[in-house]
């Protein structure tokens, strides 16, 4: 027969593991894995790093392109999605641009790509011209 020392102690390893594992799994969950940069950095020729990849989508977005064209530098990197959009009816009149403009919000489809690379939020003119973006982790 097992003393209860022994089975406090047992318990006591299993909680440990067990909390240790679900750190673990939280911790995994929020750092993006390095070896995923290599695999876009390669086709771009950047260094393979998010650091790199993240320099680059900064030195290809610029104010004055089009929305097509900054959707161009997104598909370079990977999937992705417009999780906030202005529809044709919510466009809004800004009056530092004395103009109508639209606005969306970008996220990478896949985990890696969103924690590494952040959300995006562009807004354009009424032509769809960039007139503004920022950037933001996540």
């Amino acid at each position: 027969m097992k003393s209860k020392k022994t089975i406090v102690n047992g318990c006591s390893i299993i909680l440990l593991i067990v909390t240790l594992f679900v750190g673990l799994i939280i911790v995994v969950d929020f750092v993006p894995f390095p070896w995923e940069a290599g695999k876009i950095a390669e086709p771009l020729n950047l260094e393979p790093s998010w650091k790199a990849i993240r320099v680059y989508m900064f030195d290809s977005i610029d104010v004055g392109m089009t929305k097509k064209e900054v959707h161009a530098v997104f598909d370079e990197v990977g999937y992705w999605e417009v999780y906030f959009a202005d529809t044709e009816e919510s466009k809004s009149w800004h009056p530092d641009y004395e103009m109508y403009t639209y606005r969306e919000q970008i996220l990478f489809y896949e985990r890696n790509r969103r924690i590494a690379l952040g959300k995006w939020l562009f807004q354009y003119d009424e032509n769809e011209i960039l007139i503004k973006y920022e950037f933001s982790d996540i």
